[in-house]
This record gives C-alpha cells, sequence and structure tokens, in this order.
C-alpha cells in the first residue's frame, strides 16, 4: 500500500497521478488562453499545492481566489482564501472573476442534491467554466485505490478506511474524520453530468481504452 500511495498520490508532484492531473491542466490552459485579462479565477475546492504541481505560469495578471472550508496561509500573491461553500458560491465574485475552476471537488458532496446545487451556482454565474470529476465506473476508486469501493456497502467502507493506509485518510488519526471522509465520496456518471450541466461539453479521459475521468466544460 505504501507503494501505491508513493505512485498515485496526488500531492506528490511526481506520481502517476500527477502526470494524468498535468495533462488535464493543459485543457485549462487552452480553456483560459483568450480570456481578456485580467484573468480571476474562483477555484472551488482548491488548494495551493496543486496548482504548485502544476507549475501555474507566474502571470502579474491572473489572480486565483481559492474557495475552501479551509484557510491556508499563503505567501504568493497571486492568490487568495475564501472560506465558503461548494453549493453557495455566487457570493464569492466581489472579485468579479471571470472563470470558474473545480478539480476533484464535486464528489466529495455527499448526496447528488448538493453536486445538483454546486452544478446550478457555477451554471448561475454565467461564466466559462472547468469541472474536472472521476469517473464512477472506472474499476479503481482514485481515493482508496480499491477496486469498486465506490459500489460498496459504507459498513464495508468504513472498515476499509479505518485500516488500510490509504493516501486519502492515512494523516487522519481522528475516526469521526476518517468516516466522514468516507462517506462524502460520491462519484458521478456521464449520464448524470450531463444531468448537471446539460449545456457543457463533456471530455473523457482515458486509461488502458476506459475512461477514467470527467472533464466538464463551458467555453
Amino acid at each position: 500500500m505504501e507503494l501505491l500511495n508513493k505512485l498515485f498520490n496526488p500531492y506528490n508532484k511526481n506520481s502517476i497521478s500527477s502526470n494524468f492531473r498535468k495533462r488535464r491542466f493543459e485543457i485549462f490552459l487552452r480553456l483560459i488562453k483568450n480570456i481578456k485579462k485580467p484573468v480571476r479565477i474562483i477555484d472551488i475546492g482548491g488548494k495551493y499545492i496543486f496548482w504548485k504541481n502544476m507549475d501555474f505560469p507566474k502571470d502579474k495578471y491572473t489572480r486565483i481566489i481559492m474557495l475552501n472550508l479551509e484557510e491556508e496561509n499563503l505567501s504568493d500573491p497571486r492568490f487568495k482564501n475564501e472560506i465558503g461553500d461548494a453549493t453557495n458560491i455566487t457570493g464569492y465574485n466581489k472579485y468579479k472573476a471571470n472563470f470558474v475552476f473545480s478539480n476533484s471537488l464535486i464528489e466529495h458532496l455527499s448526496t447528488f442534491e448538493n453536486q445538483k446545487r454546486m452544478a446550478q451556482q457555477v451554471i448561475s454565474l454565467k461564466l466559462p467554466y472547468y469541472i474536472q470529476t472521476p469517473n464512477k465506473y472506472f474499476p479503481i476508486e482514485p481515493h482508496t485505490l480499491i477496486p469498486f469501493f465506490q459500489f460498496m456497502p459504507m459498513t464495508l467502507r468504513l472498515f476499509l478506511a479505518k485500516n488500510l493506509n490509504f493516501y486519502f485518510y492515512n494523516k487522519e488519526k481522528n475516526t469521526l474524520i476518517i468516516e466522514e471522509r468516507a462517506r462524502e465520496i460520491r462519484l458521478l456518471t456521464k449520464k448524470e453530468l450531463k444531468e448537471l450541466f446539460p449545456e457543457a461539453q463533456i471530455y473523457e479521459e482515458k486509461f488502458l481504452g476506459l475512461t477514467k475521468s470527467f472533464i466538464v466544460y463551458q467555453k
């Protein structure tokens, strides 16, 4: 399990997961290429380490507002923290954002109703957007690396989360936090994404001929 953590941990800049992220990130860079400057991006669920690992170009005309439940200490002036909820983002557009970004966040909202609320908030901003999320039907669940974890009963999910050293849980010692994180994962299908974002285009990221994740985007 430790080897798998090193290979697939997205917080490791050189992991396989990070390499997949970098390839997906190229799509995002193409989407913002023609955005009129200054570019102001609302990153729903964003963390600074993600942008750092992506080697995001330093550009004085680009600002990233990271909306998250927890605040980070930041020294990079391009980034700004906002404490907030992914299901209620419209109040955070005081920075006059012109692009919405979210990487692997919508699947952590526990219920389809919460995911629908996030989608409605994104659409209501009437801005271009990029929303990435894993495919429910890809056999390896990306947060735990356990085959078909997403289809297991919750009792088994909780048992595995507490007893195996998954990268998503291994920093936590608090059983309640581990349980909460195991419960919050609700992966989406392409059909559900079409329902959530009916006007968007959907890019399918492939691995060994299978769809690993989706990028839902609107120019």
